[in-house]
């Protein structure tokens, strides 16, 4: 199954299985993050949310202590979610239950609940077999995957044009900083992943947060995706929400910009000199 391109996160560059308690709170507390963001949605119920997940659940006591069961056991209507829950018993299952099917053997099963109605359908399992199983995940694997070119990646994009914003005035800063409370969320766009489909990274202690990491070689763009995190931050949360803390060794374009900021408390220069005021060095 791993080489089906299906199992690859839209969101995070890691694939959908989840096996242990690390695997469990990397995943499910970012996807956690986005359907509570789908459930928040005021277009929800008028818009079809994508990719839509497909959760399989065959241990659900790893999953038993997580906040995620809110939604994979609560009704999920209009959020693009749909779970399969595999027993042992019925009686452990959820009440909200669509539809139930009792597994007898490799060739018959029994529909039991459709459309949360008690009925008793039997019927054949089709024939299958394992043989050609990876070859044929592999060739999907292998197939390029794009959603068109009217939904491509654009070459650049201005911060202004991330906003959806012609001039600076037209950014509904006021409104933002009345609003977001960096308590819930600090979900802000950084970028595209097609010509409307935003990106955005939120570093809430229950979501990618509270750490991170920018790795990349010399002129990769580390210093560009911060800038535009920064800039992206200000504009969306009021002073009193976030406040930053840069600190540059070099003390060089990070230390020129940071005092246009109101939300720079302080900016931290490490300069080579102080090397000099350590023994040994």
């Amino acid at each position: 199954m791993k080489w089906l391109p299906h199992f690859q996160l839209p969101h995070a560059y890691a694939k959908g299985f989840i096996y242990n308690e690390q695997s469990r709170d990397q995943l499910l507390t970012s996807i956690y993050q986005l359907l509570r963001e789908r459930d928040l949605d005021e277009n929800k119920g008028k818009v079809r949310f994508t990719p839509h997940f497909v959760f399989i659940v065959t241990d659900r006591n790893l999953i038993a202590e997580h906040v995620i069961l809110e939604y994979l056991e609560g009704k999920t209507d209009d959020l693009g979610i749909s779970t399969i829950f595999a027993a042992d018993a019925k009686e452990s299952l959820t009440e909200n239950v669509h539809t139930l099917v009792k597994y007898i053997n490799d060739f018959e099963g029994e529909i039991l609940i459709q459309q949360t109605k008690a009925v008793h359908t039997p019927f054949k399992l089709d024939a299958h077999s394992k043989e050609g199983n990876e070859r044929f995940a592999r060739t999907l694997r292998s197939l390029d995957h794009q959603k068109g070119m009217n939904n491509s990646i654009p070459e650049t994009v201005s911060f202004l044009e991330l906003l959806k914003a012609r001039e600076v005035e037209d950014l509904p800063i006021s409104q933002n900083w009345r609003t977001n409370q960096s308590s819930k969320s600090l979900a802000v766009p950084i970028g595209l992943k097609g010509k409307t489909d935003r990106v955005e990274l939120n570093l809430h202690e229950k979501a990618h947060g509270p750490h991170g990491l920018v790795a990349g070689t010399t002129g990769s763009g580390k210093s560009e995706l911060l800038q535009t995190y920064i800039l992206s931050l200000a504009v969306h949360y009021h002073p009193h929400e976030v406040a930053f803390l840069l600190i540059d060794y070099k003390g060089g374009e990070w230390h020129s910009h940071s005092g246009r900021f109101r939300t720079c408390w302080e900016s931290l220069r490490i300069l080579r000199e102080a090397r000099t005021s350590v023994p040994g060095h």
